[in-house]
């Protein structure tokens, strides 16, 4: 990190680094995900060869909640909303997450809609649903990482587990009982599972940002103010060996009204360091504050040409997640249109927004997640940091970076 008191922030994340995996290591034992790829003959006999799982079970997930329980044949011949699904029990000491994700996207074509393989229909669709909502954010960040590698927009569904049945006996390790019987996966891919560590994909999301450099723009959000000045910059710093700048002061809008504002701290930027990608937060505070619409937009159209010209490297903003304010909602719009226009002026250095606002599946945690996670409505707490806005910074910020050094 550069800036003040940088030492003592990469120190005190380190120390947060330690206490969470002191905490989590050995207690959890079992973890539960459930996995949609396809028919679940092949799905079920490819994960039972990975090690860290503990137990697969095939059934039908998130289908209609007014058709309980329902059969093999119901589910392939009518509109039952079901998926073919494998309930996976695994231990998260030996196998992340994010590493069950990433060998699970092995064996599918995230691109297809309704089919993998000769299999077509809307239970053949392929999705991740989680059984605990602190999942979410591995999920999320895991998809956006396989956008980043897969030509074609991804279409795997993803959220929460709303209900499973499993299947009769006969379809449960169906493949163990029956080995000539059909099957989507290719047999190399079931010989290759066997012989994998998962700790060869058990990085973590945005590992590929190392040495990467980036610059952090904002206010509260961006500076930690509910978790002591440490927020997702440190954790990158820490975590994946991202090189940062980080300008951020808490209660400072996007409109230029004083010497603390994004414009005015914005022109104090080192400008010949070398960044990767700019990174401005969508302040909430000229929400808050009722600043003209015409203002705010003219401040987020001065913050793109500075960084585009000074840095000459790609845009990254970012929003909030849902508060209650249709201010901040028309802001998230002018946003939209900005960058929209942006990626058809011809100037070759792309603008994105990382759009937690607009996030149907975050916009639903339950109030037990986000005392966890949020301090209040905008503010993240240690822990949201951690678990929930790093992964997903990580991985979005990696994919940004590639983009822009293939070029």
């Amino acid at each position: 990190m550069y800036g003040k008191n940088r030492y003592d922030k990469i120190f005190a994340v380190y120390l947060q680094k330690i206490l969470y995996e002191t905490r989590t290591k050995g207690v959890i034992m079992a973890k539960e995900i459930y996995l949609a790829g396809g028919c679940y003959w092949g799905v079920q006999h490819y994960l039972d060869g990975l090690k860290g799982v503990k137990e697969t079970t095939v059934g039908f997930a998130n289908g209609r909640k007014d058709l309980p329980d329902p059969t093999y044949e119901q589910v392939r011949g009518g509109d039952t909303g079901y998926t073919e699904t494998v309930k996976v029990v695994y231990d998260p000491s030996v196998l992340p997450l994010r590493a069950l994700l990433r060998l699970f996207y092995q064996i599918i074509d995230p691109t297809l809609v309704d089919r993998q393989g000769a299999d077509v229909g809307h239970n053949y669709r392929t999705g991740v649903y989680a059984a605990d909502e602190f999942d979410l954010p591995d999920i999320y960040a895991s998809l956006i990482e396989l956008q980043n590698q897969t030509q074609g927009k991804v279409a795997v569904e993803w959220g929460m587990l709303q209900n499973f049945y499993p299947a009769g006996e006969a379809h449960q390790k169906y493949l163990e009982k029956n080995p000539a019987g059909y099957c989507h996966v290719p047999v190399g891919k079931m010989q290759w599972i066997r012989t994998v560590d998962p700790k060869d994909y058990s990085d973590p999301f945005g590992a590929g940002l190392r040495s990467s450099s980036a610059i952090f723009l904002g206010s509260s959000v961006t500076y930690g103010a509910a978790s002591g000045g440490i927020a997702f910059p440190e954790f990158l710093c820490m975590n994946d060996g991202l090189i940062t700048i980080k300008e951020a002061v808490s209660g400072t809008t996007l409109v230029d009204n004083g010497p603390d504002s994004y414009i005015a701290r914005m022109k104090k930027i080192y400008r010949e360091f070398p960044a990767d990608v700019f990174v401005c937060q969508l302040s909430t505070n000229d929400a808050t504050r009722k600043l003209p619409l015409a203002d705010i937009r003219s401040a987020l159209e001065t913050i793109l040409a500075f960084a585009r010209d000074t840095f000459h490297c790609p845009v990254v903003f970012y929003t909030n997640p849902r508060f209650d304010s249709k201010e901040y909602a028309a802001m998230v719009d002018c946003l939209t249109q900005l960058v929209e226009e942006a990626n058809k002026d011809g100037s070759g250095l792309p603008v994105y927004i990382l759009d937690f606002w607009n996030n149907e599946v975050f916009s639903k945690l339950s109030q037990q997640t986000l005392k966890a996670w949020m301090a209040d409505p905008i503010h993240p707490t240690m822990a949201g940091y951690q678990g929930w806005w790093t992964p997903v910074f990580g991985a979005f910020l990696e994919g940004v970076v590639k983009k822009g050094a293939s070029k």
